[in-house]
């Protein structure tokens, strides 16, 4: 269950579909009459409009569609074009925010709350921003204002209380939890997303009382028994293995093709030198997750245990080449090139087996982590499916990813189509605008502009080409 500003793009959906089209091909009509009629600047004008509004629809679209980057170049193209309404600004900073541009993010927002200061959406963005990085006490407050103009936006509510949590204040996040209950009612999806919370601000104790909680309402709620697994093994580590297996079974017994849990308890079986099990998890695991590189590793770790070297060098090689950067960013780069190195020998190619035997040496020298520590860092490979790796703990339950149902999709992607077929055709009707005016540089831009959104508009090509052939750019 997600509250409002994980279904934040559907809402824009909504009105995406029902914004003016009628409006954006009238002032596209108008702009050509214009500029038939030689009227240029006033065709600019109308052309500027129409764009604007053009590309406020079709950052909606994709923002709805999970294309957060290019939500964020079409919604800064609307606010270029002169549409700075309030919800493009928030749409804007929206598109940032899942893109991971917290900073970015805050601009639009500064000018939506100058333009209104009540804004309990342009306030709770700017909360969810300030948690993103790391300002806590700032989050508080704007999110405290968002609720204060609207007590009603339980998502608000939320992630106030992942802040006070963050504050090691558990009390009043308790206190939001129960009022959150009384107005949603005590269902596993309710205590299910309170356990999140708690364990992503390392709260485990509460984080295991909710997930149970969760477990005695709806034993077959999706991730409950992978989600009470891993707070045990958060907490105490390689002490609750047999406790944490357990619960990843159960949630196996329910959603068989769950990742997390068949990679976890994959894990769980290679601590517990059960290999072949092991091996038959992780073997699944990288069918349902092939570019994860520590699936590969642990499948690899798995193979070496069953000694089967070959198996396991192609596995952790795999690793290393799904992670380039593994020596650098990876807890288990120390693990993986002395596994490597141990099946090198053990298959007879010794010079190789040797010098990431002594890379491995090289890495657990620099490494000082303890036990718990290296089977935390194994736990957090992949936390939620679509879910963003960001810094600190706490912020993946705020990134969830909404996956739209087949139908909504092709509907998105026929709209994306329209809106991003319109903004193309007016790129290039603007292009030929300035080419007239020999602005062959703005003409180059426009119609590059075209040709980024529809590769396939005629002419707009051969309209590119020529602009930068007159501008010298053309090499």
């Amino acid at each position: 269950m997600y509250f409002r500003i994980a279904l934040y793009p559907l809402l824009c959906l909504t009105a995406a579909f029902q914004a003016p089209e009628d409006s954006i091909q009238k002032h596209y009509r108008a702009a050509q009459e214009l500029h038939g009629a030689g009227k240029t600047k006033e065709a600019e004008s109308q052309y500027r409009v129409a764009l604007g509004e053009a590309y406020r629809n079709l950052g909606r679209i994709l923002l709805a569609q999970g294309e957060y980057q290019r939500a964020v170049r079409a919604l800064d193209g609307a606010v270029a074009s002169g549409v700075v309404s309030e919800q493009t600004l928030i749409d804007l900073a929206t598109a940032y925010f899942h893109a991971q541009q917290y900073e970015k993010a805050l601009d639009p927002l500064k000018r939506a709350l100058a333009s209104n200061p009540r804004s309990a959406a342009a306030h709770h963005m700017t909360g969810k921003v300030h948690f993103m990085l790391g300002q806590f006490d700032r989050a508080a407050s704007e999110l405290e204002t968002a609720l204060r103009l609207s007590p009603a936006d339980f998502d608000a509510a939320y992630t106030l209380a992942l802040a006070r949590l963050k504050q090691k204040q558990v009390a009043p996040a308790r206190q939001i939890f129960t009022l959150l209950l009384r107005r949603l009612g005590s269902r596993a999806e309710v205590h299910n997303l309170f356990g999140r919370a708690y364990r992503e601000t390392g709260h485990f104790d509460e984080a295991i009382v909710e997930f149970k909680k969760a477990i005695s309402l709806n034993p077959k709620h999706p991730r409950v028994h992978y989600n009470l697994g891993l707070s045990y093994l958060l907490k105490d580590g390689t002490l609750m293995l047999k406790e944490a297996g357990a619960e990843f079974r159960a949630e196996l017994a329910t959603h068989p093709d769950e990742f997390l849990a068949v990679y976890n308890l994959g894990l769980v079986l290679v601590v517990e030198s059960k290999y072949e099990e092991a091996a038959r998890l992780l073997e699944k695991a990288a069918q349902l997750r092939p570019q994860n590189p520590d699936v590969w590793l642990f499948l690899g770790n798995a193979y070496h245990g069953l000694r089967q070297f070959e198996r396991a060098i192609e596995s952790l090689k795999k690793t290393m080449t799904l992670n380039p950067n593994l020596d650098k960013t990876s807890a288990h780069a120390e693990e993986a090139h002395f596994l490597l190195g141990q099946s090198l020998v053990r298959v007879g190619r010794m010079e190789e087996g040797e010098k990431e035997l002594e890379i491995a040496r090289d890495l657990k020298a620099k490494s000082l982590a303890t036990d718990r520590e290296r089977i935390v860092a194994y736990l957090k490979t992949e936390e939620y499916s679509g879910a963003q790796s960001l810094p600190g703990a706490g912020e993946k339950v705020l990134s969830v990813k909404y996956t739209p149902d087949p139908k909504l999709k092709k509907r998105l992607k026929d709209s994306e189509t329209l809106y991003g077929g319109g903004v193309a055709k007016i790129h290039n009707q603007m292009g030929l605008l300035y080419a007239e005016r020999q602005d062959f540089r703005a003409a180059a831009e426009h119609f590059r502009s075209a040709t980024d959104w529809d590769s396939r508009l005629p002419g707009a090509g051969y309209n590119l080409g020529l602009a930068y052939y007159r501008t010298g750019l053309f090499k």
